[in-house]
């Protein structure tokens, strides 16, 4: 994360998702931008949830559809090279 932070000359890290829960890596993070003077912001521990079953759902709703969406997975790809 703190890489990202550097490649990418962004001030700025918000935590979502289910990690976002962890209280100890939140605190990491926070420390870790003030040491770098960028913004930490953490989203609410209510909204700190995995999103599986919204995942799950959208596939049922294009599945449905009979959408197809054409994606290319690069399971390999590096930070620094997106």
């Amino acid at each position: 994360t703190e890489r990202a932070l550097a490649h990418t000359e962004k001030n700025t890290l918000l935590l979502t998702g289910g990690v976002a829960a962890n209280k100890r890596l939140a605190e990491m993070l926070s420390i870790m931008c003030k040491e770098r003077r960028a913004e930490f912001r953490n989203v609410p521990r209510e909204f700190a949830g995995d999103c599986g079953a919204n995942i799950a759902w959208t596939g049922i709703i294009e599945f449905k559809k009979k959408s197809k969406t054409k994606i290319d997975i690069f399971p390999k790809w590096r930070i620094d090279e997106l």
